[in-house]
């Protein structure tokens, strides 16, 4: 745990080691959140859906930044078949966490599905179901409900309309299995408890009254059978029922039958109807403050992605400032080399060595690239102590190449300097030279690892234009020949990458 205002890490202390803020308050905030997470967590393993929602909504209610519980959260809801509501959360993660989060890889999983490229069709039929329910257009209703159950079948709310609508045909078996398949997605979900409870209801009333009538069965000869209970009688069929007076049915019996009767036709005609339309009446609230929920959510995820589109725009213009920033800054350190170059050369002009290397840290690339005055005084020292120049870094790296054991690398650093200090009015560049500096490119670029030579070719090419130069220059030359061997294997190589 952090600091809310410094960002040190707590310790058992209620106040904080570095900057000394007090923390006690913070911690309990903080401590309730991850326990409403765990328990939004425990509840989520066991399938209680919408229990874990309650949890952990507190618990963003605590701490926005809890993203842990937002990304559960996000799983809940998409669970749930809530599809806009679990992008809405990873998104939000998203934003307060962009390293690191695993919101990125739930985001990533859930493009691949099918849900997702069908969530737009999956919300039109659900309204369109909706709008027919509302019409009174109860088969439509049905038909479009069940593709959106087969296109999403974990969509709860989907479910519980489709039960609703067959509770409303009283068509209770149908409506018993939507439910079970509801509450095996969601165990403690208010609404299908409630729509479960009113099924069995009605279907254990059903179930009693089947039970109640005797079958009654005639088997000839003046003889017949009934069932009471588990029992099956068979008397003649003239008998009366055991334990009734031969003479007359009890008066009080009498009555009391009649009573149920008037009871049950009371229920079936004024207090059944009234809780059905209830029932509907409820159902229909529930509907239109769903449909009423998914227009938000739906605006909800346009400002996302308008805010995202802002981001993306601002992390553009952002990269080039910086870009901008580094070419100005490599301008910056062309320009400080090469005020020590002229300020080494007008105090000491005899330290070349000093000049060297104050004149080699400004870079072949730089000249072309800096203002007039930048190139006026690069051209002005280059004149100056260009021979000298290209007499030391000659010298340097044909020792390098000539040493019993060859350093190839820095043969070819400095014969490049030398070659690039070359004055175009001199005179042609001695063929050994030419041959000395492209062989010690080619010798450097074998000693590479095999690994990274793919991406060094390139570096082939001066070695090429080198060779060339000598072939056109003095093809009479004692290198010649072996230039020419050299130039095949470097095209050789060069082409096979172009292949």
């Amino acid at each position: 745990m952090f600091c809310f205002q410094c960002g040190c890490a707590l310790n058992d202390s209620n106040r904080c080691p570095n900057c000394g803020v007090n923390v006690a308050s913070y911690k309990k905030i903080i401590y309730t959140s991850n326990r409403l997470y765990n328990d939004g967590l425990e509840k989520a393993k066991v399938r209680d859906l919408s229990g874990a929602v309650v949890s952990l909504k507190e618990s963003l209610w605590c701490n926005k930044y809890n993203t842990d519980a937002r990304n559960l959260l996000g799983l809940v809801y998409y669970e749930m078949g809530e599809m806009v509501a679990a992008l809405s959360e990873w998104v939000i993660s998203h934003n307060y966490q962009p390293k690191d989060n695993k919101a990125d890889l739930l985001l990533e999983q859930v493009q691949t599905t099918a849900q997702i490229t069908n969530i737009n069709q999956i919300i039109g039929r659900y309204n369109t179901a909706l709008e027919a329910a509302y019409n009174g257009n109860y088969d439509v209703a049905q038909i479009q409900l069940r593709r959106v159950i087969q296109m999403n079948p974990h969509y709860i709310r989907a479910h519980q309309l489709l039960a609703l609508l067959h509770i409303h045909d009283q068509n209770w078996n149908r409506a018993l299995k939507v439910l079970q398949k509801c509450q095996a997605l969601d165990q403690n979900n208010t609404t299908t408890l409630r729509y479960l409870q009113e099924v069995q209801r009605q279907i254990s009333s059903d179930t009693d009254l089947q039970g109640g009538l005797r079958k009654v069965t005639e088997l000839g000869g003046g003889v017949v059978s009934y069932t009471d209970g588990n029992e099956t009688i068979i008397q003649p069929s003239g008998a009366r029922s055991p334990g009734m007076e031969e003479s007359r049915i009890p008066a009080g019996v009498i009555n009391l039958l009649i009573g149920l009767l008037v009871g049950a036709a009371v229920v079936g005609f004024l207090i059944l109807p009234a809780r059905v339309q209830a029932t509907r009446n409820k159902g229909a609230e529930e509907v239109r403050a769903i449909s009423e929920q998914l227009d938000a959510r739906n605006v909800q995820i346009q400002d996302l992605n308008t805010e995202i589109s802002k981001l993306n725009a601002q992390e553009a213009e952002l990269q080039e400032r910086l870009a901008e920033y580094e070419s100005t800054t490599d301008s910056l350190s062309a320009s400080d080399a090469l005020m020590l170059a002229a300020n080494q050369y007008l105090t000491e002009p005899d330290d070349l060595d000093s000049f060297n290397e104050d004149f080699a840290g400004i870079g072949i690339d730089k000249r072309d690239t800096g203002s007039e005055a930048f190139r006026i005084l690069y051209d002005t020292l280059l004149e100056k102590e260009g021979p000298a120049l290209r007499e030391y870094y000659t010298k340097t790296g044909m020792d390098a190449y000539n040493a019993d054991t060859p350093d190839y690398a820095a043969a070819a650093e400095a014969l490049a300097l030398a070659l690039s200090y070359r004055d175009p009015e001199a005179g042609q560049t001695d063929s050994s030279v030419l041959f000395a500096y492209a062989n010690s490119v080619m010798n450097r670029y074998g000693a590479l690892p095999e690994a990274e030579r793919a991406g060094s070719l390139q570096d082939l090419t001066p070695a090429k234009e080198a060779l060339e130069q000598l072939l056109n220059n003095d093809p009479e030359s004692d290198e010649a020949e072996d230039a020419q061997n050299l130039l095949k294997q470097i095209n050789d190589l060069l082409q096979e990458q172009n292949d």
